[in-house]
């Protein structure tokens, strides 16, 4: 029988105002539009952290509830175990706990498949078991250890030589320990596996009920990365008896760190060629590796675009992610996800800045053999990639600046209390909660300060009003959704409210909906969107018209059937309505370009909402 997931109840907003102490940062501040910006590759003197500008403040006031119909359903995993396919009207929706998550059944753990197109040639389905050890004795509450020794974690294009080579060592080791030892770099992957591929199921004993776990796509995003960052990173430095040990960090937001680390990219080391090289992985993408410049943009084939441009795509594309489109908690940091839920409903835009990173560096896919993205570009065998703990020290470091900008963390209890398993560095079994990873200083470690260029790469608004949507035969909502993203799709969405005063603009953000986005699973699925844009190819992420990507990285299930994901996405419009000198128009003109897989893309509805 199908275990049914809910649509996630609207959260609890967060104080207004923040109980955190003062910090100081190598935070840029907004410049005035038109100024240009300088860029170095050096760090800059000064602390870490500074108090947000009152000017980049972002809302955090509370999100509505989605729209709750008999299609909203996110079906879980099927079988025995709450798997199911999506059948949209046929089920019911089940009740939401509004509970926190206990940490996973280590008893057991699920074999999941990564399915090929059953329409290619020589498609197969791959089933794998990415369980680590079960730990013999009952997980303990794992309480954080003082210390005067801070971690700085570097810049990945600013290290030296001692830092690589102690780095080296530190993988190596990790690699050389038995197979059966938890705190093996394999069984470290292993980890990342289970958690983001439906190995991992939670017990409810009052229900009788296992529920499969998943931490992407939903709240648990960053505070799971984080932690088992922190353990992965402990692991290494205790193995090379180095308690100062912190990993790099690939800083893929600034020009200077737009290139895969060179300290990856030869097979053998770098300090000296005649041994190896454990930070190198034959799994990449052969044409990604260094001079190429990362794109942030990448649709799973190469753009064809000036070095420059993709630069300046970059940068723009972070600017929307963390800032226009992270207008508040949840848009941030993800949909909230109970004990209880089947699935997660939605993606935050941290997430979504993340995804391109895995698909870029990933293998391109083949039928003979069969091959699924991996290393980096398949959720279930990411960790095997040095690479993947780089990007996602990344990720962590700009949950730190979008707080430092404004950006306030959860309040809700259920995801406060919620508990992650691990294996620390000692091989005990421990299981920690969200609540105590919010600040990553307690936990030991900080980041080396670099310059945040995006801040100044705003798109580029219009020096003059154009009347796009008056002047659009595209259809209403009415007449073009459902619609299939097997062609660009063109729509005229009606705003509820034209012309708001700032009073207004600053209580509730205008914020464009897409509703009950259907997806495969175990493919790469990319559209981006334009707001009042004519253009077609969608090639320039750097003007105003750009509001915002969606994606997703393939990753495994728990049965023989295809499967699907139900999930919604956001754009915050304020700022872009403003630059594209719109603020008055009753309708906006949306375009949504498939980048990737969009003929197995649906969206049910596209609808502006105050939020």
């Amino acid at each position: 029988m199908a275990f049914l997931a809910s649509t996630p109840p609207g959260f609890i907003s967060p104080p207004s105002t923040s109980n955190k102490k003062s910090l100081t940062s190598q935070v840029l501040l907004n410049g005035k539009r038109g100024q240009h910006f300088k860029i170095s590759c050096n760090a800059p003197n000064g602390e870490t952290r500074s108090n947000p500008s009152p000017s980049n403040s972002q809302s955090v006031e509370t999100s509505s509830a989605i729209k709750l119909d008999r299609r909203n359903v996110l079906l879980g995993l099927g079988g025995a175990y709450g798997a199911a396919n999506l059948i949209g009207d046929k089920l019911a929706l089940a009740d939401s706990t509004n509970k926190p998550f206990p940490y996973p059944n280590l008893t057991d753990c699920t074999v999941s498949y990564i399915t090929g197109d059953p329409n290619t040639p020589n498609s197969v389905q791959v089933p794998y078991t990415c369980c680590p050890p079960t730990p013999a004795d009952s997980p303990q509450p794992f309480k954080i250890p003082h210390t005067d020794q801070k971690r700085i974690r570097p810049a990945a294009h600013l290290v030296d030589d001692k830092y690589i080579e102690k780095y080296m060592r530190a993988i190596q080791a990790m690699k050389d320990l038995p197979q059966d030892d938890p705190r093996n770099f394999y069984q470290q992957a292993n980890i990342h596996c289970a958690y983001c591929n439906y190995g991992h199921r939670v017990s409810d004993p009052e229900k009788g009920t296992d529920y499969l776990l998943q931490v992407h796509s939903n709240w648990f995003f960053l505070p799971f990365h984080r932690w088992y960052l922190y353990f992965f990173e402990k692991i290494a430095g205790e193995l090379i008896d180095d308690p100062t040990f912190a990993l790099p960090y690939w800083n893929w937001d600034t020009p200077c760190g737009m290139t895969m680390p060179f300290m990856f990219s030869t097979e053998k080391s770098p300090l000296d060629p005649s041994k190896s090289n454990p930070l190198y992985n034959p799994k990449r993408h052969p044409d990604h590796f260094p001079p190429a410049v990362f794109d942030l943009n990448y649709r799973g084939a190469a753009s064809g675009l000036p070095d420059l441009t993709t630069v300046c795509n970059n940068l723009s594309f972070v600017y929307r992610e963390m800032v226009t489109n992270a207008y508040d908690t949840q848009s941030f940091l993800g949909t909230p996800y109970y004990f209880g839920d089947a699935a997660p409903r939605g993606t935050g835009a941290s997430e979504l800045l993340h995804n391109p990173a895995h698909i870029w560096m990933g293998k391109p896919r083949t039928t003979d053999p069969p091959t699924y993205g991996e290393d980096m570009g398949n959720f279930y065998s990411a960790g095997k990639d040095c690479l993947f703990y780089v990007h996602h020290a990344n990720v962590d470091r700009l949950w730190r600046v979008w707080l430092e900008q404004g950006g306030q963390n959860f309040q809700n209890q259920a995801w406060l209390d919620s508990q992650l398993f691990f294996w620390d560095e000692k091989k005990n079994p421990v299981y920690v909660t969200v609540k105590d990873c919010l600040d990553e200083e307690k936990l030991g470690y900080t980041y080396q300060p670099t310059e945040l260029p995006w801040l100044k790469a705003k798109p580029i608004p219009k020096l003059e009003k154009e009347d796009v949507a008056a002047n659009s035969n595209a259809p209403s909502v009415a007449n073009a959704f459902p619609a299939t993203l097997d062609k660009v799709v063109k729509v005229l969405v009606q705003r509820p409210k034209k012309s708001r005063s700032k009073a207004q603009k600053k209580k509730k953000k205008e914020v464009l909906v897409f509703e009950d986005i259907e997806y495969p699973m175990d493919e790469f699925v990319k559209f981006d969107v334009f707001i009042n844009d004519e253009d077609e190819v969608g090639e320039l992420m750097s003007k105003a018209e750009f509001a915002g990507t969606f994606s997703s990285v393939p990753h495994g299930h728990g049965g023989d059937e295809d499967r699907v994901l139900l999930s919604g996405f956001k754009i915050g419009l304020g700022d872009i309505l403003e630059d594209l000198q719109a603020d008055d128009d009753e309708y906006i003109l949306v375009t949504i370009i498939p980048k990737n897989a969009g003929e197995k893309v649906t969206i049910d509805n596209v609808r502006i909402e105050f939020s």
